[in-house]
């Protein structure tokens, strides 16, 4: 009965050990999981910005190569590589009228599978019918909408816009020259509740300052088209 007893004795001692390193082996790979998610992040994090690089780099290099008559198809260009780059929809930039009342489409772009935008290049939207919108670009940071059925009631006017025109989320990116707000960078989807990751907004922001020394340079250039055809110098005798 003695040795019977002993014996049940070392297996329970034997047991508990053997659930203590059970459980350890557990800890360690639950902690080896972790690390190899970390690390999956962090390699997704960096070719994702390997390749945001990769792009801005090209879209750069093509759009400097161009003469002021071709920036139309450059920012098209360049749209089309961003949507892309993006995964939307849409892809569309919109300048402010001199006066500043209305917004007019200067390009846009769409996926093969998106339906076309009711708005053709030149078209425009009076800024007082957008209230909500207007007082979101202006504040100076991105107007992110992730599911515009979840707009404010003050916004009730953008809610019908953007479903009138089958956009559910939006990220629209202010566009600044020398502290004035000069037009804006548009993407969107068909689909609601699009996940805008934190990478994306950091990204549009670097978009938009290359869009405004592409804009800027298109009007210098037009600029001096002008006054070199307004100087009497060039002109024939």
């Amino acid at each position: 009965m003695h040795l019977l007893l002993c014996a049940y004795l070392r297996t329970l001692h034997q047991m508990k050990g053997l659930k203590k390193e059970l459980s350890t082996h557990k800890k360690k790979e639950a902690a080896l999981v972790t690390s190899v998610q970390k690390y999956r992040r962090k390699t997704n994090s960096l070719n994702l910005q390997l390749d945001f690089e990769k792009m801005l780099s090209g879209i750069a290099a093509y759009l400097i190569s161009l003469s002021g008559r071709q920036f139309d198809e450059g920012i098209g260009y360049a749209l089309q590589r961003i949507g892309t780059f993006f995964a939307v929809d849409h892809c569309y930039l919109f300048h402010f009228s001199a006066d500043g009342r209305t917004i007019c489409s200067t390009c846009q772009w769409q996926s093969a599978e998106a339906a076309p935008l009711l708005l053709n290049n030149g078209q425009s939207i009076y800024v007082e019918n957008m209230p909500w919108w207007i007082r979101q670009i202006k504040g100076g940071g991105h107007v992110l909408v992730p599911d515009v059925n979840r707009l404010p009631p003050e916004a009730a006017t953008e809610r019908e816009l953007c479903l009138s025109h089958n956009i559910r989320s939006f990220l629209h990116v202010p566009i600044r020259s020398k502290g004035q707000l000069i037009g804006f960078l548009g993407l969107d989807t068909t689909c609601p509740q699009k996940n805008w990751p934190l990478a994306h907004l950091i990204h549009s922001g670097i978009v938009t300052e290359m869009f405004t020394s592409t804009l800027v340079r298109r009007q210098a250039e037009e600029a001096t088209e002008h006054l070199s055809f307004n100087d009497p110098a060039n002109r024939p005798v």
